[in-house]
């Protein structure tokens, strides 16, 4: 393993990945005390990392990778460190049905980080099994963030064929109903064992996506509960119209009860209603805003949760 040229606080363990630009190392951090994967880049990524890096930093869930420190290298190339999930990603259980409850489970993480990360009007861009850590104890840490940018003002064609919504193929900004289109095929894939837009070559899995039919998974002799097949299946269709609209909503349909996960600092996002109810629990509750679960008013009357 050639070791990389990193400040000295950092020990190199190991190699965990790699790709063209860049590779994720297994690191002890003297400084934190702590045992940290480190992703470094080519200087031609550098300013994807740091988007990446800034977005994750700033919005903050329990099923999003958590980041710790940046740094930039004599190079150009640039890194930041974030925690470890030992436990390997969903890649390596695909290829074989899955259960439905464990598919269910991983769904939950899943859609608890997206529907956090669009209320900050960020979309995913790039949700694949590699970018899905499963961890000890049934951890779901979604990586690999800010590939699509911001909704309205995304990056255009960006994403790995197969999982990105055909949409964005054509020249589309990527929103929230093509990250949820990438859920249907990640559900798809772990439920029925087969990928829906399996081909031999990047094309044909492209004109598979634009012009090709989805066999519902029951084709396959896969025998799930209805609303699983319909939920997977509405979110796969070709018509982002056709698509849930939000997290939410495709959690509602998949029969998801346990939606908000732990935000790790922020405000609280939720919908109408329950920011109704909550606002009036904290105005009429006198809440002052102590501590870790206390809700505060903060400016323009909004109600959150402190996360100190």
């Amino acid at each position: 393993m050639k070791v990389p040229s990193l400040p000295a606080r950092y020990t190199v363990r190991a190699i965990l990945g790699a790709g063209g630009s860049g590779r994720v190392y297994s690191v002890h951090d003297s400084i934190r005390d702590l045992e940290l994967a480190l992703k470094l880049v080519s200087p031609g990524e550098s300013a994807w990392l740091r988007r990446e890096f800034d977005t994750l930093r700033q919005i903050r869930h329990e099923n999003l990778i958590q980041v710790f420190d940046w740094g930039s290298l004599p190079s150009g190339g640039a890194y930041y460190t974030m925690e470890l999930i030992e436990g390997g990603d969903w890649g390596t259980h695909m290829g074989v049905p899955q259960s439905v409850e464990q598919v269910r489970k991983i769904l939950t993480g899943i859609l608890r980080a997206l529907a956090h990360l669009h209320s900050h009007r960020e979309i995913h861009g790039d949700l694949k099994p590699g970018n899905i850590l499963l961890g000890r104890g049934g951890v779901v840490k979604v990586v690999d963030v800010g590939m699509g940018g911001t909704v309205g003002e995304g990056i255009g064609s960006a994403g790995t064929p197969g999982y990105v919504a055909p949409e964005v193929w054509q020249g589309s900004n990527g929103d929230e109903k093509s990250d949820l289109h990438s859920v249907a095929v990640l559900a798809y894939e772990a439920l029925v064992g087969k990928h829906p837009f399996a081909g031999r070559t990047v094309r044909d899995v492209v004109s598979g996506q634009l012009e090709g039919w989805v066999p519902s998974p029951s084709v396959h002799g896969i025998q799930m509960p209805p609303d699983i097949e319909r939920a997977v299946m509405r979110a796969i269709d070709r018509s982002p119209a056709l698509r849930h609209k939000y997290a939410d909503e495709m959690m509602d349909d998949l029969g998801i009860t346990d939606r908000a996960g732990e935000i790790l600092g922020g405000k609280i996002v939720a919908r109408d209603q329950q920011l109704a109810e909550l606002e009036a629990t904290c105005s009429g509750a006198g809440w002052k805003g102590r501590g870790r679960s206390g809700p505060s008013a903060g400016r323009g009357g909004e109600c959150y949760f402190n996360a100190h």
